[in-house]
C-alpha cells in the first residue's frame, strides 16, 4: 500500500492492466471501495486500508479453456494428469470453475482431491493431484524436500549452448510495472529465495533460430524457468510475461490475442512443456516414473514429426 497515494494512482500503477481512464470509469459506477466506503478518485490512502473490487456479475463470463486433459495413470492415492495448455490449474483470476480441479472433480465425485503442485495456465504436460487427504502430506513432502525429479520442454529464441547452469536467485522485478513478475539474478538480495535450473540443448533450428532447450529445475520457485531463461538471455518463445517486451503481456490483458500480436510474441502460448516426473512412492516405496511427449502445437512450431 502506498500510504498517501490516491486511490485512482494507486490502481493505475498497481494494476496496469486497465489504463486510468478504465479505472476512472470503474471507480464512477460505484465497483471500487475502501472499507465500506465508496470510492473516489482523488481518496487519499492511508496504511491498513482495504481496496474491494466488485466486478460486474453481468460480465463475470468465464474464459473459454481447453478442457482435453488425459488422465495418464490412476493409482491408489494419486492422479496422473497431462494438462493441455489454456486450462488452470485451479480457481484464481476469472477462472472459477473453468479450471482443472474442478473438471477432475466434476469426473471424480467424492474424492478427496487437491493438486500436489503447479504448473501456469499456458503451460502443458504433467502433473500430480493427490485423491486422499490423509495421503496428502506424505506426497506433498516429496516436492517440499526436493525428492521429485522433474524435466520441462522449452522452446526459446536464438542458439542455445549445449549446457548451462542457472544458479541464482529469484526476487520481485522492482522495474516491472507488472507487479507478480520475478527477476532472476546471479546475485541475491534481502528478499532473493535461490532458484537453480540446469538446461541442455535439444535440438536447434537454424532456419528459424529457435532451440529446443530440456530443463531440469533443482528448486521449485514460481516461474522460476521462465525468469531465468529470459535474464540468460534466451526467452521462451510466446511468453508474454517474460518474452522480450513485457508490454506484450499488458497489450494482451487489454487487447486479447491478434495477428499482429501473435506475429510479436512468436506463438499463442508460451512454449512451455512438462515433461517428465520421478519420484520414489512414499507408499508403495516402488520408483515411479511418467512422460509426455511435446504436443503437437510445439512440435510444428520446431518443425519437428511428433
Amino acid at each position: 500500500m502506498e500510504d498517501g497515494s490516491t486511490l485512482l494512482h494507486f490502481l493505475e500503477t498497481r494494476f496496469p492492466y486497465h489504463s486510468r481512464e478504465g479505472w476512472s470509469s470503474r471507480i464512477a459506477e460505484s465497483r471500487v471501495w475502501i472499507g465500506e466506503t465508496l470510492g473516489e478518485p482523488s481518496m487519499i490512502l492511508k496504511e491498513g486500508d482495504t481496496i474491494q473490487y466488485r466486478p460486474n456479475p453481468d460480465l463475470m463470463i468465464e474464459p473459454p479453456i481447453n478442457a482435453e486433459f488425459r488422465v495418464i495413470e490412476s493409482r491408489e492415492n494419486i492422479y496422473i494428469i497431462e494438462k493441455p495448455p489454456n486450462l488452470p490449474m485451479h480457481p484464481a483470476g476469472r477462472y472459477r470453475e473453468h479450471t482443472l480441479l474442478h473438471l477432475l472433480r466434476n469426473q471424480f465425485p467424492g474424492e478427496e482431491l487437491s493438486p500436489l503442485h503447479r504448473i501456469d495456465r499456458e503451460t502443458s504436460g504433467l502433473v500430480l493431484f493427490s485423491r486422499r487427504q490423509s495421503t496428502f502430506a506424505l506426497y506433498q513432502k516429496l516436492f517440499e524436500d526436493r525428492k521429485i525429479e522433474k524435466s520441462y520442454l522449452a522452446i526459446v529464441f536464438g542458439k542455445f549452448p549445449s549446457n548451462l547452469k542457472g544458479y541464482g536467485f529469484l526476487t520481485k522485478d522492482r522495474d516491472s510495472l507488472i507487479r507478480k513478475k520475478m527477476k532472476w539474478s546471479a546475485n541475491p538480495d534481502s528478499t532473493s529465495l535461490s532458484a537453480d535450473t540446469d538446461f541442455e540443448l535439444a535440438t536447434y533450428s537454424q532456419e528459424k533460430n529457435l532451440s529446443l532447450v530440456r530443463c531440469f529445475p533443482r528448486t521449485g520457485r514460481i516461474h522460476q524457468i521462465r525468469a531465468t531463461l529470459l535474464a540468460l538471455g534466451y526467452p521462451i518463445v510466446g511468453d508474454k510475461l517474460y518474452g522480450k517486451d513485457e508490454t506484450a503481456f499488458l497489450d494482451f490483458a487489454k487487447n486479447g490475442d491478434s495477428s499482429d500480436f501473435l506475429k510479436r510474441v512468436g506463438h499463442s502460448r508460451q512454449a512451455l512443456h512438462a515433461e517428465t516426473l520421478n519420484f520414489l512412492d512414499p507408499i508403495s516405496n516402488e520408483n515411479q516414473s511418467f512422460s509426455s511427449p511435446l504436443p503437437n502445437d510445439l512440435a510444428n512450431l520446431m518443425s519437428l514429426s511428433n
